[in-house]
């Protein structure tokens, strides 16, 4: 009996330093990053839009989506299983749209 004890007992002590673990590092992969955009704000505000992604409009909201496929990938750190901070690496993604107002203008495709 002793012996299943400490058998028991130690393997289980083995586990605490995983048990304690409060910082786990994940990647994330194959992303999709989704935008919503005011219509009406938009207009507003003298901007327009020239976009090179298919979006949908529903209640003056325009959403875009756009992939980030692999091999980009972002680097997160968790603590007790909640997102705790980003700690590296990259999404590249395909398509997008260009942001256009008075005087300028701001490309976000293949951001």
């Amino acid at each position: 009996m002793r012996k299943a004890v400490f058998v028991f007992l130690s393997s289980w002590l083995l586990t605490l330093p995983m048990l304690a673990q409060d910082h786990v590092t994940w990647t994330a992969r194959d992303a999709q990053t989704q935008f919503l955009l005011n219509d009406a704000l938009l207009r507003d505000l003298g901007l327009t839009l020239e976009s090179t992604t298919a979006s949908s409009l529903a209640d003056g909201v325009r959403t875009f989506t756009f992939a980030a496929p692999s091999p980009s990938g972002l680097l997160f750190r968790t603590r007790d299983g909640d997102f705790d901070e980003l700690v590296g690496g990259q999404l590249v993604h395909q398509g997008g749209f260009d942001l256009n107002w008075g005087s300028g203008d701001a490309s976000l495709v293949n951001f």
